[in-house]
């Protein structure tokens, strides 16, 4: 099998299936939320993202980038983020997700 071929394979794998996409989070004016500040999250640090409106339920995802605005009104923190649940791959070593097949799969 050539490249080319693989490539196809694999992004139809990830995208056929529609997903919800959470590409930010900003938070204003609000330090603390869910018991942690939010100052202390750090780049690739997961977030679980529940919003009842679009029906999303503890979706995980990675925080990417973050943006800072600061004014005398307040702050606004933003996380530029991608979802880290939508695919499981191989995870070595741990347990429950070691065994190739059972319940993970290598990228195709």
């Amino acid at each position: 099998m050539d490249f080319a071929e693989s490539l196809a394979r694999y992004l139809l794998d990830r995208y056929k299936t529609p997903f919800t996409h959470v590409d930010a989070i900003t938070v204003h004016s609000d330090s603390v939320i869910g018991g942690v500040n939010v100052f202390s999250l750090r780049l690739f640090d997961p977030v679980a993202v529940t919003d009842p409106q679009t029906g999303i339920s503890a979706m995980l995802c990675r925080i990417i980038g973050l943006a800072l605005s600061i004014t005398p009104q307040g702050f606004s923190l933003t996380w530029h983020t991608e979802r880290q649940d939508d695919r499981v791959y191989w995870a070595l070593g741990v347990a429950g997700h070691a065994e190739l097949g059972a319940t993970t799969r290598l990228a195709v």
